[in-house]
């Protein structure tokens, strides 16, 4: 169950804690000047480095989830270079199933969706018109 847990908290932070960090580091790098390319770069390579990170967590919790659950490791093969029939309809299904890991990860992508439409439908408001300088 720590392991759900800690899936859960991995996935949420994907969303909330990487995309705020990574404003807050460039925002450190910006100060109080306008905004920078150095800044933009910043935010863009602490995001990615955030992101590849917590996806490499969540790919070693499933490996360590599906190690203590006891499911077997299938190679991740083209169905056309493979025979259906000749697999078990038994190991099919378990190799399809969907694990706890993965259910909280498709839980939390469903979580960021939803709080995304609710933010654009009650707070974003219309955009700003842009004014043509005057000459």
């Amino acid at each position: 169950m720590a392991i759900v847990g800690a899936a859960a908290l991995v996935s949420m932070s994907l969303w909330t804690v990487a995309p705020v960090t990574a404003l807050w580091a460039g925002s450190q790098v910006a100060g109080e000047r306008m905004l920078s390319v150095a800044s933009v770069g910043v935010v863009i390579g602490v995001l990615a480095s955030l992101t590849c990170a917590m996806a490499l967590a969540l790919t070693w919790l499933n490996g360590v989830y599906d190690d203590l659950a006891g499911r077997r490791c299938y190679e991740a093969r083209a169905s056309w270079l493979h025979s259906i029939g000749a697999e078990e309809k038994r190991a099919l299904r378990q190799r399809m199933a969907i694990t706890a890991l993965e259910r909280v990860v498709i839980f939390n992508v469903y979580l960021a969706v939803i709080a995304l439409g609710v933010w654009y439908v009650t707070s974003a408001g219309p955009p700003q018109p842009v004014m043509a300088p005057r000459l």
